[in-house]
């Protein structure tokens, strides 16, 4: 039979580069099975036998293009498949490497392996999986760049097993009818990845140790292992054309031998290249007629040779030109147009520095420059100081580079350099190019890594630690410039990370900045490993070594795995992670006693310790870790957002080294005060202070009226602090400069502040937690006032939960409001303000008085049947899910077992995960335990529950399924509570169950939530029916959305005599507003009351009427920055 014909025109186009790449000197082995056999072509003796029923495939749809045959392996066939290849001393590769092969998987059950020499104790495997891609798995080896080490030699052995993952996605596309080319190519100093014409680089440099054991193709077998363990990574489906050289390949020669290239490829020079200094053009050929056409303008080149074989010389060169050239192939199938491709040649002067021009944060450590060559050139001269115009000559050199590793640069210094271009006929002058030094920082020595993302290019993730330990960016992880400080990166969410060595394994303490929009991924509960958002990762696909920060739903989790059993526990924050502002995160780790602990922005937010050895114990089991993803057995987690400051130490750090080292640079200034952003009163006289940075003897203080205008106002100040005087409304601008022992400066942010074009009245920013400057003390509410029923600030708040007595996230300005319940039954409401300073509402021409509000509006849940038996739902609510729910309930009591069944007939999509459907409730509260079988607006129908009241919620959900559709809820009489759901409301599909303890009587209803606490969703349900035990009248009530009845609002002063003057809101119904509000007053409406403005005792706020007590409602409402304007 003959192979697919699908991809023999490619194979033919190649045949020539086929035959050979297989007369390479450096191909040790080459497997085609065109003779049924394994035997190999490469005339190095390393033919094979078939082992199991490991066999050739000759079926037309199912072999690889070509003459002859191709390998057959299927796992299924008893686990005993593959092809064993012995031992010789020419697969005994501990250098360069290249492995090609072509493959057509069909199962993937794990990490399947293709081509690997030896068992799991082997120096080199390569495997892939379907989710994850192509892995490299390397035993025994050495970085390079330390010819010291005493194992660095070929033959060298390891000690322990160590294994890099290096992965790509989607290799196959998951179609089991497809033929892809994968393969991988090591050159010491990096690992290259192949798929198809793709390739993706790694830059880990690698040798291997030896090895005497066979070459294995299609399995990755365990040490040791019996052929019948079910252990094994078998690969399943078809191979051919594989490959094995002792060298690394060309990128040239990697397309040719796969037989891809449709038309010309791999260009030299390479498109885009810029100071070439050769006008000899190569590439990649096809089989056919070559034409070459070149020219300056891309858009009219002209032909310039035929016939060419792959190279074109080109006659007259001009030196700093750009030329655009294509080569165009005439094929036995017709005329094939490549690809328009430039470059510019070298000048008479150098071009393309090394480091880049204006590049910043280039190593203090040795002087290291290169360029591109200049045309006419017999030596260079190379100059480089810190004035531009008295640079110090290097020296002249006849290479493109200048290499002193023993000359310091100085630290965070623009530093100024030029190269000359010698020439027989003179010097000629080259540009002037400037790069900035990175500064030079006193590291803890337990400061292990320390990642700042400021290189802006490339793909190096640099150590500041100075101590070696770099990264390197993968996939597109992308570099910004508007970090938490200066640069960070950002990721994706699908195939971003960055991975840097293993530097912490047993005490530790991992920090970094972090920022994301999307707060809801990872998803919830307490897995650390799976369904997650990685932060930071130490594992290497085994489930029995490895630990993790991830990011689940505004939750952090941080966990280990014990050793050698692979069981999980993990350590989740209280704190979650609410908005999209920089919020730091740091973990620590002591593996004697177990003792973990969480610090959410400094502070410790959650801790504890095992018993078990789950968080004790070295984790040690793998050479690297990824920021921004893990790789957990199967799955990945990838994190959408971005990161920053990344520090690993190898102790656990304190609280108060925790709160330090969250500093970016700990020599600048820091706790400024004012506070940035803050708002200061034009009648007090501005104080500037600050806490010193480290090593700093005296201290630079610059003030201005904006970021590009400061000037040095307080020299070398000894004192931390610096009086401004009185300023006037504006926003103003300073920035401290810490002045070392060495007399250099180190200057720190720059802070900003605003004078007020108002007078403050109250902006409620100075309220804590503790006596006597809690809300409640300076604002005098109903408290043991029986007719006023006004209560001001939260009454209990869980202060371990970040909460307080004022509220912290609905404010107008600042950081913090004034919650104020009314309750008005009998009853007015009124707090008031004592004024012990600025009584005077003249000062400064003031006429208005301006508050800040924010309500709740009233419900906009509704029930209501009609036709008979058709019930239409109108709720709100940002959701049913997380901790606490928002929606609007139809419901009944019911006692012991039962059920409710009801079609959703429609459902209005005010977001794709709006909500209708079915619930067993224990009680009312917006966190109560409960069940819903429910059908969303768009995600399909869905089993949701909350099995303990104030615990996170969970969901099975099947996608593909909407309204109209049947949901049905049960309890059973000993707690199960079980969901399914059906077409026809006769034949039903379950969905799950859960055991939910409630208490009797519990509630069974209709719940609708628009999961948008801004607009209202419309339901329509039929065919209700309820079984058990309870009442049979239907109760309809929002259930954790905040509603405000109608009442009247004021605001009235009083002087230290007198009645008080009170102006009421224009708008019966400003309790009910649900935006912030501004309410201007002017200040005549009080003194036409008879109240003398220049002497103001009291502020009141209030709703209702003291004087006409009547049943009336209740409410919240939010007041923020009082002010006279």
């Amino acid at each position: 039979m003959r192979k697919k014909v699908a991809l023999c025109a490619a194979l033919l186009l190649s045949f020539c580069v086929q035959i050979q790449a297989q007369n390479d000197p450096n191909l040790v082995g080459y497997w085609n099975f065109d003779d049924r056999t394994a035997t190999d072509l490469s005339g190095n003796g390393n033919s094979g036998t078939f082992v199991g029923q490991a066999t050739t495939s000759d079926f037309p749809d199912m072999v690889f293009g070509g003459l002859g045959y191709s390998l057959d392996i299927n796992y299924q066939n008893s686990n005993t498949d593959w092809v064993e290849i012995p031992h010789s001393e020419s697969l005994n590769i501990t250098h360069e490497l290249s492995i090609l092969l072509w493959i057509r998987p069909d199962d993937i059950e794990n990490w399947d392996g293709m081509v690997c020499k030896g068992t799991t104790k082997s120096p080199w495997a390569l495997r892939f999986n379907e989710d994850q891609g192509l892995r490299f798995s390397v035993n025994q080896w050495y970085v390079l760049d330390d010819p010291t080490d005493p194992n660095y030699a070929p033959g060298a052995v390891g000690a322990g097993d160590v294994q890099s993952v290096l992965d790509v996605n989607e290799v196959g596309d998951g179609a089991g009818d497809e033929w892809t080319f994968v393969g991988v190519i090591s050159d010491t100093q990096s690992v290259r990845f192949i798929k198809n014409l793709d390739e993706q680089l790694m830059p880990v440099p690698l040798v291997f140790a030896e090895s005497d054991e066979p070459l294995y193709l299609g399995v990755y077998l365990p040490a040791g292992i019996s052929n019948s363990s079910q252990n094994i990574d078998y690969f399943n489906g078809l191979m051919d054309e594989v490959r094995i050289y002792d060298r690394a390949l060309s990128r040239r020669e990697v397309v040719a031998i796969s037989g891809l290239a449709a038309k010309p490829f791999a260009p030299e020079p390479a498109d885009g290249a810029m100071g070439v200094s050769s006008g000899t053009l190569t590439w990649g050929s096809i089989a056919g007629t070559e034409k070459v056409h070149l020219g300056v303008d891309a858009d009219a080149l002209e032909l310039v040779g035929e016939n060419t074989a792959g190279s074109y010389t080109i006659a007259e060169i001009v030196p700093g030109r750009q030329y655009h050239w294509r080569v165009d192939v005439v094929t036995a199938e017709g005329a094939v147009t490549g690809d328009v491709w430039t470059f510019t040649l070298a000048g008479n002067v150098p071009s393309v520095p090394n480091p880049s021009d204006h590049a910043d944060f280039v190593d203090v450590e040795g002087v290291s420059l290169g360029w591109a060559p200049a045309f006419g050139s017999t030596a260079y001269d190379v100059y480089l100081g810190m004035n531009p115009h008295n640079m110090e000559l290097l020296g002249q050199v006849t290479q493109t580079s200048y290499e002193d590793p023993g000359r310091r640069l100085i630290s965070e210094t623009l530093h100024y350099w030029r190269v000359d271009t010698v020439t027989d006929a003179g010097v000629i002058a080259g540009p002037l190019w400037t790069f900035k030094t990175m500064p030079v920082f006193a590291i803890d020595e337990a400061l292990a890594g320390w990642y700042k993302f400021e290189l802006g290019e490339g793909i190096t993730a640099v150590d500041w630690t100075r101590k070696g330990n770099e990264g390197f960016l993968v996939d597109t992880t992308k570099w910004i410039d508007n970090g938490y400080s200066g640069g960070a990166l950002e990721f994706d969410g699908d195939g971003d990370y960055v991975q840097i060595p293993r530097i912490v394994e047993d005490d530790w303490t991992i920090m970094l900045w972090l920022r994301t929009e999307d707060l809801s991924q990872g998803g919830s509960g307490n897995r650390f490993r799976t369904n997650s958002s990685a932060l930071i990762d130490g594992d290497f696909g085994s489930q029995l070594e490895n630990f993790a920060i991830t990011f689940k739903s505004g939750i952090i989790v941080a966990g280990c795995t014990t050793p050698g059993t692979g069981a999980g526990a993990s350590l989740q924050s209280n704190t979650a992670i609410g908005d999209s502002q920089w919020h730091h995160v740091g973990w620590t780790r002591n593996s004697t006693t177990g003792e973990m602990a969480l610090y959410i922005d400094g502070t410790l937010d959650a801790s504890g310790d095992r018993t078990d050895n789950a968080w004790k114990g070295t984790k040690n089991a793998q050479d690297h870790i990824k920021i921004g993803a893990h790789d957990y057995s199967n799955s990945q987690g990838f994190f959408t957002g971005q990161l920053d400051e990344v520090k690993f130490f190898t102790r656990v750090l304190s609280d108060d080294e925790i709160k330090l080292e969250m500093r970016p640079d700990k020599r600048v200034a820091y706790s400024p005060v004012p506070a940035p952003g803050a708002v200061l009163q034009q009648e007090t006289p501005v104080i500037l202070a600050w806490t010193a940075g480290s090593g700093a003897t005296a201290h630079n203080v610059y003030f201005g009226p904006s970021m590009d205008s400061l000037q040095l106002v307080g020299a070398a100040q000894s004192a931390a602090e610096y009086d401004l005087g009185l300023l006037g409304p504006a926003t103003h601008y300073w920035q401290i400069g810490e002045i070392e022992a060495d007399g250099d400066e180190v200057k720190g942010d720059i802070w900003s502040f605003v004078v007020a074009d108002y007078l403050i009245v109250d902006e409620f920013e100075d309220y804590n937690d503790f006596p006597p400057d809690e809300i409640f003390s300076r604002w005098i509410d109903g408290w043991n006032i029986p007719t006023n029923g006004s209560t001001v600030g939260y009454p209990d708040p869980d202060f371990p939960a970040d909460e307080h007595y004022v509220e912290t996230t609905v404010v107008h300005e600042g950081a913090q409001s004034m919650p104020f319940f009314y309750d008005n039954d009998l009853k007015y409401s009124e707090a008031t303000l004592p004024l012990t300073s600025g009584r005077d509402w003249t000062r400064l021409g003031v006429s208005v008085l301006s508050l800040w509000f924010k309500g709740h509006p009233a419900s906009v849940g509704s029930f209501t049947e009609g036709p008979v038996g058709t019930f239409t739902v109108t709720g709100s609510g940002a959701d049913i899910w997380n901790e606490a729910d928002e929606f609007h309930y139809v419901h009944r009591e019911l006692s012991g077992p039962g059920s409710i069944i009801a079609k959703v007939e429609s459902i209005e999509n005010t977001h794709n995960w709006a909500k209708a459907g079915v619930m067993i409730r224990d009680s009312l509260d917006a966190d109560s335990a409960h069940g819903i079988m429910l059908v969303s607006a768009a995600q399909g129908v869905a089993f949701q529950r909350r099995s303990v009241a104030g615990q996170s919620t969970i969901g099975t959900t099947e996608a593909g399924i909407g309204a109209a559709y049947w949901v049905k809820i049960e309890r059973d009489i000993g707690g199960m509570m079980s969901a399914s759901h059906s077409a026809d409301g006769i034949s039903w599909t379950p969905l799950g169950n859960e055991m939910i303890t409630m208490n009797m009587p519990a509630y069974v209803g209709l719940a609708v939530t628009s999961r948008d606490a801004d607009a209202i969703c419309q339901a329509v349900f039929s065919n209700v029916q309820v079984t058990g035990s309870g009442s049979t009248q239907w109760a309809s009530q929002d259930i954790g959305i905040v509603n405000n009845d109608s009442e009247p609002m004021y605001v009235a002063v009083a002087n230290s005599t007198g009645p008080a003057a009170k102006v009421y809101h224009d708008n019966p119904n400003a309790a009910q507003t649900g935006t912030w509000t501004e309410w201007n007053i002017e200040l005549r409406e009080f003194s036409g009351q008879g109240i003398d403005l220049t002497d103001v005792e009291t502020l009141s706020i209030g709703f209702g009427d003291a004087d006409n007590l009547q049943a009336g409602g209740s409410g919240l409402v939010f007041f923020d920055d009082i002010r006279l304007k």
